[in-house]
């Protein structure tokens, strides 16, 4: 006789148990989506601006990890939207996103740096390495025409992290070495001064 209560409190707590499993998942999901979109450009999926700077803060913080960082620009990106419209655009920026991803290591971070940058923080490489890597990803780009815009290629700047880097003497560094890039006919990669 004494069951027939408890029955009764458990019939009613196992469905609002289920209910509020189902909430907690549903939750999770709705976190997990967030985090994303916090992390990602919504365009390219990429890492975002945000991200990329977390993640160099934390290389230029140890130096000692042999890191480097490239910083690239598609060449005449605003022809191809003045041309062929930002719709164009936007694929070229894809499909460069695309190609420079499946060049990376997936412990490398690739990030839309801004309009038409792209920016790259790669730990544990040398000079030799993180140049071949820049090459790599330059000819992945222009490998292929991009329909509509046709052939498409980019600028590097290329620069390793030095034990007296901050933050601001690093991209200015690299972003001097891609205006050299962009001065010297474009479609190449410059390395940093420093680093010869």
């Amino acid at each position: 006789m004494t069951l027939g209560p408890i029955t009764g409190v458990v019939s009613t707590l196992v469905p609002f148990h289920r209910v509020l499993q189902q909430r907690l998942t549903s939750l999770q999901d709705e976190r997990a989506l967030m985090q994303i979109l916090s992390e990602r450009d919504s365009l390219t999926q990429l890492y975002n601006r945000r991200v990329a700077e977390e993640f160099l803060s934390t290389c230029v913080a140890d130096a000692a990890s042999k890191s480097g960082v490239i910083l690239f620009d598609i060449d005449h990106f605003k022809r191809i939207n003045d041309t062929y419209g930002h719709q164009a655009g936007d694929i070229v920026l894809v499909a460069v996103a695309m190609r420079c991803s499946q060049v990376l290591r997936k412990t490398d971070c690739l990030a839309r740096w801004g309009g038409e940058e792209f920016f790259v923080v790669l730990q544990h490489v040398g000079a030799e390495a993180i140049e071949r890597i820049a090459e790599e990803l330059r000819l992945a780009i222009a490998s292929e025409e991009i329909e509509p815009a046709g052939s498409v290629t980019a600028s590097f700047g290329v620069s390793l992290i030095k034990s007296n880097d901050t933050i601001g003497s690093l991209l200015q560094r690299v972003d001097k070495a891609m205006y050299a890039a962009k001065t010297s006919g474009r479609n190449r990669v410059m390395t940093d001064k420093s680093l010869s």
